[in-house]
């Protein structure tokens, strides 16, 4: 019986360090769907981008797929030809992606997943980010010019999912499944005439024209070639990364990091 009691005592103490270790582990992670640009009316590009967030939370990526859900008033009734660009992953050789399809019914991306490298061999995800892809989406005709993408990781199956190697064994950080981890994916916040929700430090902003109503702060700043965004009297922070390619007017401040030297 006391050997009994001490069995049960230690899987007690082996559980709670677990979900103590993975409970840090997951606030440590989050991936991105960032970057975004117009390069033609009919070519959209982004990138997903993996990160750590602070130095002493490192994670070894075992493999990912990932199901992203377009709105399908941007496709404006056109045909798409989804390719991830060759030479944009930073993921190990034999993690980097190449199979990417768009998906109907549905209006989504899928992103499939390779086989995963074994335990020690997989890509270290650091604070700096890991980018898996730049992904381009070509459209048969002209994307609209009064919709933005609305690119959302799709929950329902079927769903995004990424797995880091632990301890010699994987754990799945998000999943429908995992509903836990779905806070740590980011996309940014659309604007389009307008504003009606704000985004906050930890989310990027992509902005489709529109007239600033407070203050903003957000992490990156799009603004889309050819859009007008009127800041008059209001302040926009942006803490990592401002590309202004439309035009900016008004008098309103403009704050945004130093470059890194």
């Amino acid at each position: 019986m006391k050997n009994f009691r001490l069995f049960q005592l230690s899987i007690f103490f082996l559980l709670l360090n677990n979900a103590f270790y993975n409970s840090v582990f997951a606030q440590g992670f989050s991936c991105r769907i960032e970057n975004e640009d117009y390069v033609t009316d009919k070519e959209y590009e982004f990138d997903v981008v993996l990160y750590a967030n602070d130095d002493s939370q490192n994670w070894e990526y075992a493999l990912g797929v990932y199901y992203i859900d377009i709105d399908p008033a941007f496709i404006n009734s056109g045909q798409i030809e989804a390719v991830v660009l060759a030479g944009t992953s930073q993921l190990n050789v034999a993690q980097q992606v190449k199979a990417i399809r768009f998906k109907l019914p549905g209006n989504y991306l899928a992103i499939a997943a390779k086989t995963p490298p074994g335990h020690g061999n997989g890509t270290i995800i650091k604070k700096e980010g890991v980018r898996v892809c730049r992904v381009k989406l070509i459209n048969s005709v002209a994307y609209s010019s009064k919709n933005a993408p609305n690119l959302t990781f799709r929950w329902d199956a079927p769903n995004t999912s990424v797995i880091a190697y632990l301890e010699k064994s994987n754990k799945v950080l998000a999943s429908n499944k995992v509903v836990e981890g779905q806070k740590f994916f980011f996309t940014p916040v659309y604007y389009s005439g307008k504003w009606n929700q704000q985004p906050e430090d930890n989310k990027d902003a992509v902005i489709y024209s529109g007239t600033l109503k407070a203050g903003i702060t957000c992490r990156n700043y799009l603004l889309k070639k050819g859009a007008k965004h009127n800041f008059q009297g209001h302040t926009i922070n942006v803490s990592h990364q401002f590309n202004k390619q439309g035009e900016l007017i008004g008098n309103g401040v403009l704050n945004i990091p130093k470059p890194k030297q």
